[in-house]
């Protein structure tokens, strides 16, 4: 961390209790970037065990298989750093005792760090879900790097994050019924954007070994609004050339000849360098309308030195130093797009386990939502699918399924302004806490 840095806040206090105010969660927006880099940079310990509040963990996985999702060509591949030897998934760990509400764990979107869910876990844990566990996906966050260019976000197969996930979940719960505290708490599961595709991918692969009570997915990757990551007007020829169909095509001839670790849009995505985050006010694209939240992750991918927390299971063959990650591959776009056709069928959503799903999207999530030429939005995606959970689901509750738009929010409703964050928010533990079943 800079020296400049340090000194500004070497006169802030360090934080030991939050207080609420007049909203029902933790810290106001105002103080969020204050009170969060606070505590990355000075610590914070659980008054009951003395232990530190946030911990980064590390599970050492076999070395993935060499799998491709159907229908592949099979040449153009090249050997991933992934498949050279054992692997390290990452994952954080927030507060020490378990809460008397269940265990929460979260699945973040792409490019996400572990430890920008800070915030969030405060907000969890002052309800009563602890601890916190929050995964660093396959190749990025805190996780090793797939390929030598270490800014490219790539992934062999979308079910490495499914199987990482899993591994995640089983130590988690494992851990906590061996914990001498648990009573029989219950498991949440919550998300954001991929992290809901590859939280779904989990319930459909694993439903009999499903752990989670209930489920909430904030702007889950059903469909990928592709027009979004171009700079292209809206009409009925882009629209049909930037869809789902299309776009796999590309990148699975892409593939074929030799591109599948080429950026899937250089164009608009290329390496991560620091003045990549900049804070715009009212820019979909900019995923937020919070700066001060913005913000936290400008700090935590440019400034924050990570080595203290990473010192014991870190190689240098990991070939990251922090968690900034640029644009996504083209093997990234056709896994992911081959995942999503299958998710979505009858046959997979028939596969869910009886546990309830709540889906909020903000009406304004560009990721989401299908744009048209007048400018309106159409979250009928998200909607539809949770009709087929609700239609063909095998158990007797035939609402299974649940969707709320968030009227005006952007795509990270986690790191949203207080107006759509506390919402959102409430209505996640509100139903948490309806279905608060071991």
């Amino acid at each position: 961390m800079p020296i400049s840095l340090k000194k500004h806040f070497l006169f802030l206090n360090f934080i030991t209790v939050l207080v609420y105010g007049t909203s029902s969660y933790a810290l106001r927006e105002q103080e969020v970037y204050q009170k969060v880099v606070e505590a990355l940079v000075y610590g914070k310990t659980c008054a009951s065990t003395g232990e530190n509040f946030w911990k980064v963990r590390s599970l050492t996985v076999p070395k993935a298989l060499r799998t491709r999702p159907n229908g592949l060509f099979q040449t153009g591949f090249s050997v991933p750093r992934e498949e050279r030897g054992e692997y390290q998934v990452r994952f954080s760990q927030f507060g020490c005792d378990l809460g008397d509400k269940g265990v929460m764990v979260i699945s973040p979107c792409r490019s996400e760090s572990s430890p920008e869910y800070y915030e969030t876990a405060w907000d969890f844990i002052n309800k009563g879900y602890s601890p916190v566990y929050v995964i660093d996906h396959r190749g990025q966050g805190l996780a090793p790097r797939l390929l030598e260019n270490k800014s490219k976000g790539h992934i062999v197969n979308f079910f490495h994050y499914i199987n990482d996930f899993k591994r995640v979940v089983d130590h988690v719960v494992a851990e906590s019924k061996a914990n001498p505290q648990y009573s029989n708490q219950p498991f949440f599961l919550t998300s954001s954007s991929m992290g809901g595709a590859i939280a779904l991918g989990y319930l459909q692969s694993f439903p009999l070994e499903n752990h989670f009570s209930a489920i909430s997915l904030m702007g889950p990757m059903i469909r990928v609004n592709y027009l979004s990551f171009v700079d292209r007007e809206v009409t009925r020829f882009s629209k049909l050339i930037y869809n789902e169909v299309s776009v796999r095509a590309r990148a699975n001839l892409a593939c074929y000849f030799g591109g599948c670790d080429d950026y899937a849009n250089e164009e608009m995505f290329g390496d991560y360098h620091s003045n990549n985050l900049v804070f715009t006010p009212n820019n979909e694209g900019v995923m937020t309308h919070s700066e001060e939240r913005f913000n936290i992750k400008s700090f935590l991918w440019n400034d924050f030195d990570w080595r203290p927390y990473i010192r014991d299971t870190y190689s240098e063959r990991e070939n990251w130093s922090g968690p900034s990650l640029g644009g996504a591959t083209m093997n990234w776009v056709l896994t992911s797009s081959f995942f999503l056709r299958e998710m979505r069928s009858k046959k997979k959503i028939e596969e869910l386990p009886n546990s309830p799903i709540l889906i909020i999207t903000g009406t304004n999530d560009l990721r989401s939502y299908t744009p048209y030429p007048s400018g309106e939005t159409d979250l009928s995606n998200h909607q539809n699918f949770c009709d087929d959970v609700n239609s063909w689901n095998r158990f007797d509750n035939s609402q299974l399924c649940s969707f709320l738009p968030l009227e005006g929010s952007f795509h990270e409703i986690f790191k949203e302004s207080d107006e759509y964050r506390n919402q959102a928010l409430q209505r996640v533990t509100d139903f948490f806490d309806t279905h608060n079943r071991p």
